[in-house]
């Protein structure tokens, strides 16, 4: 069952989610290389063929309804249908699967090696994209504490309040260029408040860790301790590299 699908009976809506989806029924491309063609749109739920069809005939292009309400309409609408009327919709979607199924090995078969290992490696960076956004949205549940801010960090907070919260791309580059400049004793300032906030997120890690373990959350603390050992041997080689650029 799809995210959209669950958002809805959870009566959590977003049209713009649904538009998307149904405008984009035809063809997608699979990668960002422009040497991989466009590969066939998967088909339309028998929930997401219902709504196209319906959103056209009650609402058309241009009503007054809110998009929020017409979604809650149509959703309502969908749950009211008998098993029967649902049917058509399935059918329709089980038709569209075979069709889809038959583009699909076409398309497949007419790629080469190069072009099929391109697509494997963006569906392979895709699914890590996907994993660390779910691990993220885990944190948030779990009200993993915030990570502690550099010097540059508060710095950057201070200027953008003098300028109403502005983070304009011009309005950046200029606190860059200002903290690059500024003389070290007055960068102390920032570096004293970025040593008592260490304090601070090391403090309510130590509490939130000791919590995780008593809920039994260690496949959570595994998961950070891994992310932080990769992101340690990142920088190194980052650093390693910068060096040799340097000689």
């Amino acid at each position: 069952m799809s995210a959209l699908v669950v958002a809805l009976r959870n009566k959590v809506f977003n049209f713009s989610r649904v538009l998307t989806e149904i405008r984009n029924i035809s063809f997608e491309s699979s990668s960002d290389n422009a040497d991989v063609p466009p590969r066939p749109k998967r088909p339309l739920s028998s929930f997401m063929l219902f709504i196209k069809e319906k959103r056209n005939e009650m609402f058309g292009d241009y009503s007054k309804v809110r998009p929020v309400d017409q979604v809650k309409i149509l959703s309502e609408k969908w749950r009211s249908l008998t098993h029967v009327e649902k049917q058509i919709y399935t059918d329709k979607y089980r038709e569209s699967v075979k069709e889809y199924t038959k583009q699909n090995e076409a398309y497949m078969n007419s790629l080469t090696k190069e072009q099929r290992q391109a697509i494997l490696d963006e569906l392979r960076i895709r699914k890590e994209q996907l994993r660390q956004r779910r691990f993220k949205s885990t944190l948030r549940k779990l009200n993993k504490p915030v990570g502690s801010r550099s010097p540059y960090n508060f710095f950057v907070i201070e200027k953008t309040a003098m300028t109403f919260g502005t983070k304009s791309t011009e309005t950046m580059k200029k606190i860059g260029h200002e903290w690059k400049e500024l003389p070290e004793d007055k960068k102390e300032i920032y570096k004293r408040k970025a040593e008592e906030d260490k304090k601070r997120y090391d403090n309510e890690m130590e509490k939130w860790t000791s919590k995780m373990l008593s809920e039994g959350h260690e496949d959570i603390l595994s998961q950070l301790s891994k992310k932080k050992k990769r992101r340690s041997k990142e920088t190194s080689e980052i650093k390693i590299n910068e060096k040799k650029n340097i000689k």
